[in-house]
């Protein structure tokens, strides 16, 4: 079945019967056991952007669960990112490569999976904490938090399951545990600046990282006290790194927080914060198994190096502003890549440079390494990027120098991992 919208200029193709294990979960633990009428296959809805079936055109699908209850049916969004805008601003998010079979034919685009909650089986946490491990299981290949083993994936404080009515930060670090994914976990203390910004620096090096955050915030409800809402934080804008992608897959905090109608926004950091409560706003992050050094010893770590090298000249050292440093964890064969390209190149007039490329291109890495990109003014006062590698499989106590790189890195371009 086609269908086309007379605005958006969108054109559809509509699959009757696809297996969905999510709603096949739901319907064994609760709808079976009420007077919903359902069925355990889903509506899978194929979006394109034009008169026609090609890579380009297509816009990705979302997914429909059939039961006769029209505020509840919507189930999966799997976008394609690369054709999506934000307030007019091209969002740069985390994803991973995903195949769909559409008559015959087969596309690959970037996605990231937005599950909806029911508020029956599932609410804001359940499905924030479903549609963070999907991606986390198709990018690194973590555990899948199933709906079906919810029930017994935690025990404190447990009360009646169904309907549901959220979860607390503890249960679902319990969850977490059951399923073997390793977290981070940060409790927003004290409402001063430096508090703030310590906060969002474990946000902004998850979310460069490509590891979505499950942020708590208090969101204002009409005649009611203020609720604690859960998002998730997936990217942020491209222009200028200061907007968060935020996803909302109820729209609660949107709606009532930022009077907007949806599921995705980018929002700037200075409006995030004013749901950002003391000791009620937390933050949940993935931390790869086998990073030993925490983002917070990393970062004391590199500014001590920093400080105690004689390699950068003191013009460097002025134009430098350890404020505006981004780190985040990376796979090796990224950093090699990034590498690679400009080696192959051979655009870098200081050859010294150039080889401790090479050098490192021939250097068996970790798995991950954490990576630390810093902006500096040449003398043409154009921006440059000097890069300092790091081993994180030592303990955060180490005596030894962590880091890969005998120089640091010049080059003219950032390091991303995020897409768009």
């Amino acid at each position: 079945m086609h269908g086309e919208s007379s605005t958006a200029r969108r054109y559809f193709i509509l699959e009757e019967s696809y297996v969905e294990t999510e709603w096949k979960d739901m319907i064994s633990v609760h709808y079976i056991n009420t007077s919903y009428e359902v069925k355990n296959t889903v509506i899978r809805v194929h979006i394109f952007l034009g008169k026609e079936m090609s890579q380009q055109a297509y816009g990705g699908f979302f997914t429909l669960r059939k039961i006769d209850e029209p505020r509840i049916m919507l189930s999966y969004i799997y976008p394609n990112w690369s054709v999506l805008y934000s307030n007019g601003s091209l969002l740069n998010v985390m994803t991973y490569k995903k195949k769909v079979h559409i008559l015959g034919n087969e596309f690959t685009y970037s996605t990231y999976p937005l599950f909806v909650q029911d508020n029956n089986t599932i609410a804001c946490a359940e499905a924030s904490m479903i549609s963070m491990s999907q991606y986390l299981h198709h990018k690194f290949d973590y555990n899948k938090i199933r709906i079906l083993d919810l029930g017994k994936a935690y025990s404190s404080g447990k009360t009646k399951l169904y309907p549901a009515s959220g979860l607390r930060p503890t249960q679902m670090i319990e969850i977490f545990n059951y399923y073997h994914i390793s977290i981070g976990y940060q409790v927003f203390i004290n409402n001063s600046e430096a508090d703030f910004e310590e906060f969002r620096g474990y946000i902004d090096y998850s979310v460069e990282s490509g590891l979505p955050v499950i942020l708590g915030l208090s969101v204002p409800e009409k005649g009611k006290k203020d609720k604690l809402h859960i998002v998730q934080v997936i990217g942020h804008t491209k222009q200028d790194r200061m907007h968060y992608v935020i996803y909302d897959d109820s729209g609660f905090f949107l709606k009532n927080g930022l009077n907007y109608n949806g599921f995705v926004l980018g929002v700037g950091w200075e409006e995030l914060k004013k749901f950002i409560k003391t000791k009620n706003s937390f933050l949940i992050y993935p931390i790869h198994e086998k990073v030993y050094i925490p983002y917070e010893t990393f970062k004391s770590r590199f500014r001590d190096t920093f400080n105690s090298l004689k390699s950068l000249k003191r013009m460097e050292r002025e134009n430098i502003n350890l404020e505006n440093v981004r780190y985040l964890l990376a796979d090796n064969r990224e950093v090699k890549k990034f590498l690679r390209e400009d080696v192959e190149k051979g655009s870098l007039t200081e050859a010294i440079v150039l080889e401790e490329e090479k050098r490192l291109l021939e250097t068996d890495m970790p798995h991950y390494l954490w990576v630390c990109e810093i902006p500096v003014k040449n003398v043409s006062e154009e921006t440059e990027y000097l890069f300092f590698f790091a081993n994180p499989t030592y303990s955060r106590v180490t005596m030894k120098n962590i880091f890969i790189n005998k120089i640091p890195v010049l080059r003219k371009e950032q390091f991303g991992l995020l897409s768009y």
